[in-house]
């Protein structure tokens, strides 16, 4: 409703800029851009986004997470048992995932 449209057009701009820095061979028609690019550019900006703040929630103890036989992290509240509607029968046990925090403190994965 209030937003400036200069303002969204620089900032779309900015995303297919960013777009075609991360695949420099990548080119394609308007529609492609509209209908691929940008929704691909934005699906990895948010699953990075939505990563840090369950590792925050993970840290903070507000949230678990578990890692299943097929190697899928889940995330769900403390003592959780990881059995909803979504899971997958390969993922049907889980184990937790180790504290990072306490194992690896400084976050340099050494």
């Amino acid at each position: 409703m209030g937003m400036n449209p200069e303002v969204d057009v620089e900032s779309l701009a900015r995303e297919i800029l960013r777009y075609l820095e991360a695949h420099g061979e990548a080119a394609d028609t308007v529609d492609g851009i509209a209908r691929w690019w940008i929704k691909r550019q934005r699906l990895e900006e948010t699953r990075w986004r939505v990563q840090r703040a369950l590792d925050y929630l993970v840290d903070e103890a507000l949230v678990q997470s578990k890692v299943t036989p097929a190697g899928r992290i889940l995330y769900m509240l403390p003592g959780g048992d990881a059995g909803g509607t979504r899971q997958s029968s390969a993922d049907a046990s889980v184990e937790p995932v180790a504290d990072r925090r306490r194992s690896d403190p400084d976050g340099s994965g050494t």
